[in-house]
């Protein structure tokens, strides 16, 4: 008992050296298992991105003895084309993890430390990154169809945020006015989609 005292009053004193090692195996719907020193409960989120373009998936983890894994990873269900892909495993914020991960973590982060480990604000964060390759014949026409599908699914997420937020907006505006009637709704949503063209 006071061994374990004293080694856990080490790996404060000094911080943990966080360690990270990723395997990729299942092809074009590929599974991410990896190893970690970081403590049982950590939660995770690992990503998959093309190296061109915004597609790729995400999926959230949590470490067991040391190890973890997330998948299958698909291309909005469709198989992921051939090609290289990043793929990034990041611990969020020690506010954001249980109880148990927040007191090894410290409450800013403070007891992290090594290569992963990145400084954000006032706190710290665990972040790795590598990259891996789906094999096959690459599909510069697989390639622009997946982007297209990223395209419209952020389109019809502003469109439903700018549904939302016109919404709220008339709501606000007739409890200024007493009158809802007069609220410009195109207006509201035309200049509200005009910000996905800026982002």
């Amino acid at each position: 008992m006071i061994v374990l005292l004293l080694l856990l009053t080490a790996s404060n004193a000094w911080g943990l050296n966080v360690t990270i090692t990723t395997k990729v195996r299942g092809g074009d719907k590929p599974f991410v298992f990896g190893k970690t020193n970081l403590p049982d409960k950590t939660e995770l989120v690992i990503s998959i991105k093309c190296k061109k373009g915004s597609c790729g998936g995400q999926a959230k983890a949590t470490v067991s003895g040391g190890i973890f894994h997330a998948g299958p990873f698909t291309q909005k269900g469709a198989p992921f084309n051939p090609g290289i892909y990043t793929l990034t495993v990041t611990a969020p914020f020690a506010p954001l993890q249980p109880s148990s991960v927040q007191a090894f973590f410290g409450a800013h982060g403070e007891n992290l430390d090594g290569p992963f480990v990145k400084k954000v604000g006032i706190g710290k964060l665990v972040e790795y990154q590598t990259s891996f390759k789906i094999a096959g014949a690459v599909s510069a026409e697989k390639d622009n169809q997946a982007r297209q599908q990223d395209k419209n699914a952020i389109h019809e997420w502003w469109q439903n945020k700018c549904l939302d937020f016109c919404i709220a907006s008339q709501v606000q505006y007739g409890q200024i006015t007493g009158n809802m009637d007069n609220f410009d709704w195109d207006q509201c949503y035309n200049k509200c989609l005009l910000e996905e063209g800026k982002k």
